[in-house]
């Protein structure tokens, strides 16, 4: 596969009491089941947004963790500033 057919992943955290509270925090994220193992998994709007999302496979970080030991090329991008703000405000709203 190149480089210009590698996969693109979307990674969002594995839903669990740990972290329900804040990521419910920010508003529109979903519950949707990772794509390799099917296991429910949070994703923000600004990553269900992000350009590359139309074509991405939409995976939790667990699945994420055993790409990145299996493969020398998975790469993740850099967080977006609209990510960033997601996660700001919803720290925000938890003080």
């Amino acid at each position: 596969m190149s480089a210009e057919e590698q996969e693109v992943f979307i990674i969002g955290p594995v839903v669990d009491e740990t972290n329900a509270f804040i990521l419910q925090g920010i508003a529109g994220t979903r519950i949707l089941e990772c794509e390799r193992c099917s296991g429910p998994t949070f994703f923000a709007p600004s990553s269900l947004n992000r350009p590359e999302a139309k074509a991405a496979v939409f995976i939790c970080m667990r699945c994420a963790d055993k790409l990145a030991a299996e493969s020398k090329t998975f790469e993740v991008a850099t967080i977006t500033d609209e990510q960033l703000q997601e996660l700001h405000d919803a720290a925000r709203r938890q003080r």
